[in-house]
């Protein structure tokens, strides 16, 4: 098979993490972690708008995904999977590029990194393999 056949992590992957809580529960802490970040701070989808700006373009069962930038340019896109298991839920972080290739924003990915993970310890949930490295 060669080179090619492993499989191969996210690209920009922060970490996993696994929790008692029920998904729905555990999108509430997720959101409450990315939600100081956010343009507008409200549980609602929206998009890309002439000026910067950093939104939810995803927000459902299964997660969330925040986007950063503008109608012209998108400068980073943060995404949290969930999936319920029989014990609970487990997650997946991670960005939609290495973090040396977010230039604009990176501020704003720092710290949204930084309030997920608190927000992760204020649920007592469970992280594996929790690393990001700007």
């Amino acid at each position: 098979m060669g080179l090619f056949s492993r499989t191969k992590a996210k690209v920009g992957e922060i970490g996993n993490f696994r929790s008692a809580h029920q998904a729905g529960t555990l999108l509430g802490v997720v959101y409450h972690g990315v939600a100081g970040q956010l343009s507008q701070p409200a549980p609602t989808v929206s998009g890309p708008a002439v000026m910067e700006s950093i939104y939810l373009s995803r927000y459902d069962d299964s997660g969330l995904t925040v986007t950063a930038g503008n109608s012209a340019e998108t400068y980073f896109v943060f995404s949290v999977d969930l999936s319920a298991t029989p014990s609970g839920t487990d997650g997946h972080a991670y960005f939609d590029r290495p973090s040396s290739a977010i230039r604009r924003g990176a501020v704003s990915a720092i710290h949204m990194h930084i309030a997920l993970r608190s927000a992760l310890d204020s649920a007592s949930v469970t992280l594996l393999d929790w690393d990001l490295n700007f």
